[in-house]
Parts: structure tokens; sequence; C-alpha cells
């Protein structure tokens, strides 16, 4: 009994001391929205001139999402402890995509048409910290694995306002802000496929879920610009009051301290939404 059991560990040994090691990869992908939250609306009423009866018509399309969607860059850095178990630290570069919500009026007349539209779009972007344990039931040329841990960051969200109006002369302006600071906690989990190239290099797809939501703690306006009815643009923003540049979000405020010009608004924090499930797809490298 003690030969057959020494004989086993002499066949086993050798192969779970090469599978021991570091290794790297880079890849990247495109996540879709889960656990989606509303955003806003697109609406628009469209008021029409008839001398039989000026005709008004209305539509309104919800938008929801999670600013954890869009596409993503990874490059990742880990150490095997034998073909079934390892470690992983992974870094991804999140470019979330832009969520779009409007509302838009037009008026129609025989000879004339006039419109007002304010047009706002949010995206974050984000640098993530992913610490993973992965599993590994088998090995050999195709190989699954599993990869569980959780997810760290700092995100920013950031707005856009485009405004138009011409109904009775035009004036347009532009906004841009960011909500910021804060830290992002969520959990991560993978499933995926290892393709061998050769001993030193894999190809690897996987489908990879965060559950993540962001608080920002604070929030401010870093641009505004207006053009009057003469045409000319003029900066808004340094006679902009503290107060509306600037706001701390807190868990808990006094809704009847009303803050000076000069210093920032406090709000109630808010919850915005980075879940995700993605698709991810590159290379990794045994050293």
């Amino acid at each position: 009994m003690k030969q057959l059991f020494s004989s086993v560990l002499i066949l086993i040994l050798p192969l779970t001391m090469e599978a021991q090691g570091l290794f790297f990869r880079i890849g990247g992908g495109y996540g879709i929205p889960m656990a989606s939250a509303t955003l806003g609306d697109q609406y628009v009423h469209t008021y029409t001139y008839n001398p039989n009866g000026n005709i008004d018509t209305y539509s309104t399309k919800s938008v929801s999402g999670s600013f954890g969607s869009g596409m993503n860059l990874n490059l990742a850095g880990g150490y095997r402890f034998n073909g079934n178990y390892a470690v992983e630290v992974q870094v991804q570069y999140l470019l979330g995509r832009k969520f779009e919500t409007s509302q838009k009026y037009y008026n129609i007349q025989d000879t004339w048409r006039g419109s007002e539209e304010d047009v706002i779009k949010h995206y974050s972007r984000a640098l993530l910290v992913n610490p993973s344990f992965i599993i590994s039931p088998v090995t050999g040329k195709k190989v699954p694995y599993g990869r569980f841990g959780f997810v760290l960051g700092s995100p920013a969200v950031h707005g856009t306002e485009s405004y138009y109006y011409d109904l009775d002369g035009t004036l347009t302006s532009n906004r841009e802000w960011v909500y910021k600071k804060g830290l992002a906690l969520g959990l991560q989990g993978a499933l995926g496929l290892n393709w061998m190239l050769n001993e030193k290099m894999y190809i690897y797809t996987e489908f990879n879920y965060v559950s993540m939501n962001y608080y920002a703690k604070e929030y401010e306006l870093t641009k505004y610009v207006q053009t009057d009815f003469n045409g000319s643009p003029v900066d808004m923003l340094p006679d902009t009051p503290v107060n509306i540049k600037r706001i701390l979000f807190k868990k808990k405020i006094d809704p009847n301290n009303q803050s000076p010009d000069d210093q920032p608004s406090e709000q109630l924090r808010e919850e915005r939404p980075f879940s995700s499930v993605s698709f991810q797809t590159g290379l990794r490298f045994n050293l």
C-alpha cells in the first residue's frame, strides 16, 4: 500500500509543480446593463397648426440602464498554485455607454417652425480593481474555469447638457458636470474557458457578472457657456454661485439648512447602478 501511495505521489508531484507559477492576461469586452434603474425619459410635445383645429401630440419614453455597461479594457496578473487553483488581481478601465434623456417641444405653423430642445447625456468612466480566486476543475487544451471575487473602485459619472431655443429668437447653452469621489464596492463572478495555443499562451473567453452600486460624494459643474440672442457666447461659470456649481452628498442633511451662495450646497446621496454582464476575451500568458 505504501509503495502504491508513493508511486502516485511520484506521478502527481511533477505535474503539480509544473502548473505552478505566475501568469498575466490582457483583454477587453463589452457589458450590457443589469439591475437597471430609471435614469429619466425622452419627452416630445408637438403643436401643429391646422385651420380645422390645432393638433397636439405627445410621446414619452422611459430611459433606464446601468453605468457599468459599455466597453472595458483589462490587465491582470496572478499566481497559480497548481492546475486547479489560482489567485488574480485585475485592473479594469471602463468606458461607459452614453444614456440620453431629453425634453423637446416643436411648434409647427403654416410658414414658420420653432423648437425648444433640452438634451442631457450621462456616461461613466472608472478605474476598477478586481481581486479574485480562480478554480479550474480540469487541465488540458480546453480548460473551463470559474473566477470569483470583489470589485473596488472610484468611478465618475459625467453629464452634458445641450439646450436650444428659437421660438422667439435664438438662445443656446451648453453645460458639463461630473459626479465624483466616493468608493464603490461590489461582487464579481465569471465563467470562462482557456484555449491553449501552446504551453505558454492561451486565448480566454468568459462571461463576467458585476453587481455594484456607486454613491458619489460630490457634484461639480465644470462648464456653462450660453449664447445670447445676439449670437455671442458668454462664459457663465465664473458668475454662477458656488452652491449651484458644487453639491456635497451626505447620508443625512438638515432640509432647513440653506447654504450661502459662496458655499457648496448639501443633498442626500443618490445610488447609481454599476451592475453589468459582459463578454470578455483576450490572451493569457504563463511565465
